[in-house]
């Protein structure tokens, strides 16, 4: 009896630890780590990591965790830029920087030009085109690819005498690439939806789905370049270039590559290919 008393004495203790550990657990705040602006950060501005401080917040309900970006996806917007003002002291809403949000308003996307002679001039683009990890201030040169370009070279009559000399005139139709802008800043990226994950995924893996496909990406031109690119982009096909990080060459001239260079440049690659040693033959 008394072996009896003392289980059941052991057994009620345990549960009392046991209660008093969950009572702790569920009394506990919940808390969140979340970014917070250091300083007033006006719209246009790209996310930098300088820019915030975590702070952990207490029982924030989860549709209000679910608006903001948590410290948990911080790296997943870093490098992109604001639509809206963050104020000093306030995290950042999803909307202000996720294209795919209805608070990335066109109407916004101004906020992002500063200077009397910046436009952004949209231009539709696929995956294949440009990839679907661009993001905002890349920066990008554009080839346009002509399939018909009219050259028209006058030439003079040399052999013929002084006065009976003339000009005339050949005209050329051949396919022309040519590299017509250079250091163009994407200032914003429109992509389709992301799929939406199921709740079989974890929130890791959720966390690293890939963004939505590009759909179009907006870049910030001055007026010369509005006209050239509409106009090429008009008449011709184009090539996207993404550049380096750290690549930050001029724009200069360029010559054009027409189907004449490139059968110059076959020629001079098969001229300068070392002749294979033929086989001896054996007695």
């Amino acid at each position: 009896m008394r072996k009896l008393s003392l289980i059941a004495g052991l057994v009620l203790a345990v549960l009392v630890v046991v209660g008093l550990l969950l009572y702790t657990n569920l009394s506990r705040p919940r808390t969140t780590l979340v970014p917070i602006a250091n300083d007033f950060i006006p719209a246009g501005t790209i996310i930098e990591r300088a820019q915030f401080r975590g702070v952990e917040m207490a029982n924030v309900d989860g549709d209000t965790l679910a608006a903001w970006v948590l410290a948990s996806d911080f790296n997943t917007v870093v490098g992109r830029r604001l639509n809206s003002d963050v104020r000093a002291g306030f995290p950042v809403a999803r909307a202000q920087v996720d294209v795919n949000a209805p608070g990335a308003s066109e109407a916004r996307l101004s906020q992002a030009l500063s200077g009397e002679g910046s436009y952004y001039l949209p231009i539709a683009a696929t995956p294949d085109e440009v990839g679907n990890f661009i993001q905002p201030g890349d920066r990008v040169d554009l080839v346009i690819h002509l399939g018909v370009l009219d050259l028209a070279t006058v030439a003079r009559s040399e052999t013929a005498p002084a006065p009976t000399r003339v000009a005339t005139t050949q005209t050329l139709s051949v396919p022309i690439s040519k590299l017509v802008a250079q250091n163009l800043e994407v200032i914003r990226v429109e992509r389709d939806t992301a799929a939406k994950t199921t709740s079989s995924q974890s929130s890791a893996s959720a966390s690293a789905a890939r963004p939505g496909d590009v759909r179009r990406i907006y870049l910030r031109v001055d007026r010369d370049q509005l006209e050239t690119l509409t106009f090429a982009l008009a008449y011709g096909k184009h090539t996207f270039v993404i550049r380096g990080a750290n690549n930050a060459a001029q724009p200069i001239p360029t010559d054009a590559v027409t189907w004449s260079d490139f059968a110059r440049w076959l020629a001079a690659e098969r001229a300068a290919r070392p002749t294979a040693p033929q086989p001896t033959r054996q007695p």
